[in-house]
């Protein structure tokens, strides 16, 4: 029998073997991967070993597991970086993905008092709230609602009614109807956290109720520093991960003698 050390060796040997297969392209996305018994003889491991080191992987989101069914490659997931601020299609197009959207509903409506607050509107609180499921090369990625303040685009609704007549579009964007009206983005303000998927989101994504979701809140603010939207947008979780580029502040000894204008007194 093994004892903990080995069995703990295995756990990794059985992960680090079927990511090399995964990344060397003789697994790839979709492909049924071998069952526990077959790795428990391959590896000379116990099934208990075997099904953590698939667990692992699942919970890192490299295979999905069906019950009854097996294990799978999983799609690789789409990293969305939070340096910059772009719309979904241009996410997409830099990744050699065809965007596109399906129309939820698109309307003219009296804004609550939180949207009002997000949005900065005081008197004419109408906003275009628009609803869209959002593709990548046809499959369902993300819910998106949007609200603008009426006043910047009148005639938003309107055109996403006329783009929208098939209920799917390819080339409908947002910010290009902005940079039309002279409305130039500068910044942003968003937080993401977790959600689970409703009976409604799980049937529009593909997924099951439930399911592990990203929800991003955007507010996007103009040059002038006028609010422009309110973007609630629910991310597959399966499909996607955020990546960050962190800097580590200069420390006191580092700031205190350069605010004093001399150098750093050595030992």
């Amino acid at each position: 029998m093994r004892g903990p050390r080995g069995r703990a060796t295995l756990y990794i040997e059985i992960m680090e073997f079927l990511r090399r297969r995964i990344r060397e392209g003789h697994l790839r996305p979709g492909d049924r991967i071998p069952s526990e018994r077959e790795l428990a003889e391959q590896f000379g491991a116990s099934r208990m070993t075997v099904r953590h080191a698939l667990d692992q992987l699942a919970w890192e989101g490299v295979i999905r597991r069906e019950q009854g069914r097996g294990s799978f490659v999983a799609e690789p997931k789409i990293p969305l970086g939070l340096q910059f601020l772009t719309s979904f299609s241009e996410d997409m197009r830099r990744r050699g993905l065809e965007p596109s959207s399906r129309l939820l509903s698109v309307a003219v409506v009296e804004a609550d008092d939180a949207v009002a607050a997000q949005l900065a509107l005081a008197v004419d609180r109408r906003v275009t709230s628009l609803r869209r499921v959002r593709y990548a090369n046809g499959e369902p990625l993300s819910i998106e609602h949007v609200q603008v303040p009426y006043r910047l685009l009148p005639d938003l609704a309107e055109h996403v009614r006329e783009r929208f007549r098939g209920q799917r579009a390819t080339a409908f964007s947002l910010y290009e109807r902005f940079d039309r009206v002279g409305i130039v983005l500068q910044r942003a303000r968003q937080t993401i956290e977790a959600a689970v998927a409703t009976a409604e989101q799980a049937r529009w994504l593909q997924v099951r109720e439930g399911s592990a979701l990203l929800l991003l809140t955007r507010v996007s603010f103009d040059t002038t520093g006028r609010p422009v939207e309110l973007v609630r947008s629910w991310y597959r979780g399966d499909r996607y991960r955020y990546e960050t580029e962190l800097i580590r502040p200069p420390t006191a000894a580092e700031v205190l003698p350069a605010a004093a204008g001399g150098e750093p007194e050595q030992p």
